[in-house]
């Protein structure tokens, strides 16, 4: 078992460092489908990187069929390079043996968005979101740095399909956990304030102002658009 984690690390470590990952020089993508829109997955050298993270990964799995970090390592290899196809079985796999791998939901729901499939996309941010929840207690420091972007993402797929109503509750979901998160405050209040609750909107951004010491964006008063 620490053969075959240690394995798995290492192949995605490779992929995500290379592909993905805040210190490389492809930084400024914000998700998988910018990264492949934009190429940054492609060229010899990273061919050459992803290639390996794909047998390590590979091996890991051969190594223990039944572990679901391999099964996760692998779809990451797999979507680094553009093999989606390949990359939804092994996130599957990854789920169907751990029902708690909330991470590969999440790739899951990735891979559904840049299929253009939105419903689906939800489907598994969401069933996502519940299960970090349920396991928050157990893994505080590994799902507190996911739960409020996902939720907002969340959030912001409902309002661009016209739903305010459900993008508004997410929101407050997510600020209910996270009071003040800055983000899903300034798009809780200029949701409030288009619907004519300026006021509430207000409020909302100088508690931010206030509390966190931002409030780029945030609609402070009647006067701003």
């Amino acid at each position: 078992k620490r053969v075959v984690t240690g394995v798995s690390r290492q192949a995605c470590s490779l992929s995500r460092t290379r592909s993905m990952g805040p210190t490389s020089e492809i930084s400024s993508a914000n998700s998988l489908g910018d990264a492949l829109a934009q190429g940054i997955t492609q060229g010899p050298d990273m061919a050459s990187v992803l290639a390996r993270s794909e047998a390590l990964a590979a091996r890991a799995v051969r190594l223990a069929p039944r572990d679901a970090d391999a099964h996760k390592a692998l779809g990451f290899a797999y979507s680094a390079q553009g093999k989606l196809d390949e990359a939804r079985e092994s996130y599957q796999r990854a789920i169907q043996l751990d029902a708690t791998a909330w991470e590969a939901m999440i790739n899951l729901g990735e891979l559904a968005s840049i299929g253009g499939d939105t419903a689906e996309a939800l489907r598994w941010y969401e069933q996502a979101f519940a299960t970090m929840n349920r396991q928050y207690a157990e893994e505080p420091q590994r799902i507190g740095p996911w739960r409020a972007p996902l939720g907002i993402l969340i959030g912001d797929a409902h309002l661009a399909s016209g739903d305010a109503v459900t993008a508004e509750g997410w929101y407050r979901r997510v600020l209910d956990q996270t009071p003040l998160e800055p983000v899903a405050t300034v798009r809780l209040a200029k949701l409030l304030r288009a619907r004519g609750d300026a006021d509430q909107a207000a409020r909302l951004c100088r508690e931010l102002s206030q509390r966190v010491g931002s409030r780029e964006g945030c609609p402070s008063g009647p006067s701003e658009p």
